[in-house]
């Protein structure tokens, strides 16, 4: 019985090692990136309003010419422009995603240390200890942990996408020659993303396998 409880203990280290540390890099990730998309975010937002200044040289010069009536008017009319809609719709959602992914990870971490400290802080006998750990590893199973796991990683890669989408439509609004030049270096890491998420889920050999690629797989299935 010993053995097996070592044998055990030894298993549920490593898994919930690994978890703990794709845990701990998408929260530094997390964190990186939303600092990354605030900054974005701070100056974009801004063009979703009128901008303060023009607003208020609009009504000295409608002052100047005594036509209140078109002050109110350009006040009431202002409507920000598709493109900055569309690139602020990406990057808060890419923001919210990625806040979202540092919670789930920060919940995880304590579903974790939760599993492991019932399992390894009570003495007891070798049989209570093989018995209370069977109970917990199937409630693991059975709770689809091991999915919102590899739901996490995904999530953050969804938010890096939603902001490279805001960041495509910000440059081709700006510059063509410069548009082109990003577009070409997203679409290259969108197929470097997609190839090896899809080649795992065809051929049973390959080794990128990943938690959008085994997404994959299912699907396929």
């Amino acid at each position: 019985w010993e053995h097996c409880v070592t044998a055990v203990r030894d298993f549920d280290q490593d898994f919930v090692g690994n978890w703990r540390g794709d845990m701990d890099n998408v929260l530094i990730f997390a964190a990186l990136f939303s600092a990354i998309v605030t900054a974005f975010i701070i100056e974009s937002y801004q063009s979703l309003s009128q901008d303060p200044t023009t607003q208020l040289l609009s009504e000295i010069v409608a002052r100047l010419n005594q036509s209140s009536t078109t002050s109110t008017a350009d006040n009431t009319s202002f409507s920000p422009d598709t493109s900055s809609v569309i690139i602020n719709v990406f990057w808060f959602t890419s923001l919210i995603l990625s806040v979202n992914t540092a919670v789930m990870a920060i919940v995880i971490k304590q579903w974790l240390l939760d599993y492991t400290w019932n399992i390894s802080s009570k003495p007891a006998s070798p049989q209570s200890v093989l018995v209370s750990r069977q109970f917990r590893y199937e409630g693991l199973i059975k709770w689809k942990l091991p999915l919102m796991v590899a739901l996490v990683p995904v999530l953050l890669l969804t938010a890096v996408l939603c902001f490279f989408a805001g960041l495509l439509c910000l440059v081709w609004t700006l510059h063509a020659t410069v548009a082109a030049f990003c577009t070409v270096l997203v679409f290259a890491a969108l197929l470097f993303l997609g190839l090896t998420s899809l080649f795992p889920a065809i051929h049973l050999d390959c080794p990128y396998r990943s938690p959008q690629s085994w997404m994959a797989y299912y699907i396929k299935q």
